[in-house]
């Protein structure tokens, strides 16, 4: 049996540059030729062996072939690297996979082998996690907004000093 997705006879491994490197390593898309016949259903079920497939559409760009997006860029990189990069080309990606944090949140140890990456964003405090896997950013997104209306719906405390008691119409006088 000939591999779907196997060496072309003339193949001859491209010397990678370390731009290319980086490249594969920080994108979720690859161009990837379409041998003749091979629909995007197979070329799914092929590119799965390197981790899980988010899409498959023919490149609008690069006629004879097809965009696969992956949820993990590290599945884009196995694929560059086990195909070569003139069989199997890393793109640009449109997929987010970042999330700005405040300085005060921080991040639980146990997660740290989901982030890719971690920088300032400004000089206020803030920083930006990128996350290998967009869904991973996703939840991350998801989980801090969660705590963000939590702590919205929690009420104001306001103490008074001590010897000061609040005032009748304030809601620490506890009236009626």
């Amino acid at each position: 049996l000939k591999p779907l997705f196997g060496s072309p006879p003339s193949f001859r491994p491209t010397r990678w540059t370390p731009e290319m490197m980086a490249g594969a390593a920080m994108t979720d898309v690859v161009h990837v030729v379409l041998p003749e016949g091979v629909n995007l259903a197979a070329t799914h079920l092929a590119f799965e062996r390197y981790g899980e497939v988010k899409s498959v559409a023919l490149a609008e760009e690069s006629p004879g072939r097809a965009a696969v997006t992956f949820y993990d860029v590290r599945s884009a990189a196995r694929a560059v690297e086990s195909l070569g990069c003139d069989y199997c080309t890393p793109v640009p990606s449109f997929t987010c996979r970042s999330v700005q944090l405040p300085g005060e949140v921080k991040l639980d140890p146990e997660e740290s082998h989901l982030v890719a990456d971690v920088c300032d964003a400004d000089c206020s405090g803030q920083y930006i996690v990128e996350f290998y896997d967009a869904r991973d950013a996703m939840r991350f997104s998801e989980k801090l907004s969660r705590r963000v209306l939590e702590a919205e719906k929690r009420p104001d405390i306001v103490e008074s000093p001590p010897g000061l008691l609040p005032q009748p119409d304030s809601p620490l006088a506890g009236g009626s």
